[in-house]
């Protein structure tokens, strides 16, 4: 569980607007310190150009969102929300994401960001060697 939800955080002003099955919070707890990402894309509603924004505590439930066929979503950003352990601050940091790279039979992770930086995620604390790595996906 990435995310914890509270009876005292829901807004039930925006939940009375949505549908039955959807629920809004005014805030909600990060109950794992872990990379998470956060995802824009453009839609239209009734002909007006809208974006939304979604946020993933998992990358294959972000690549179901992205790799949903017949999607009403185009022109996504994705940018990662790195915990304090990965970007070397005391706070999360949010950067926009230009490429995830993968290292075959391991839980590392290598981030390729918009601006040239990069940034590892490596479970056993492993350096990872983007030549010894499968490019996943580019943004």
């Amino acid at each position: 569980m990435f995310f914890t939800t509270y009876p005292q955080s829901e807004n039930t002003f925006l939940s009375s607007l949505g549908t039955q099955d959807e629920r809004s919070w005014s805030w909600l707890e990060f109950s794992v310190h872990s990379p998470l990402y956060l995802a824009s894309a453009d839609f239209t509603e009734d002909g007006v150009p809208l974006r939304r924004t979604f946020l993933f505590g998992h990358l294959r439930d972000l690549f179901g969102f992205l790799g949903n066929p017949g999607s009403e979503y185009t022109n996504f950003e994705v940018s990662l929300m790195s915990p304090s352990y990965m970007n070397g601050t005391s706070s999360y940091q949010l950067s926009v994401l230009k490429e995830i790279w993968d290292k075959s039979g391991s839980d590392s992770l290598l981030f390729v960001f918009k601006d040239g930086k990069s940034q590892s995620h490596s479970i056993d604390g492993q350096k990872l060697n983007i030549n010894e790595m499968q490019k996943l996906i580019s943004f």
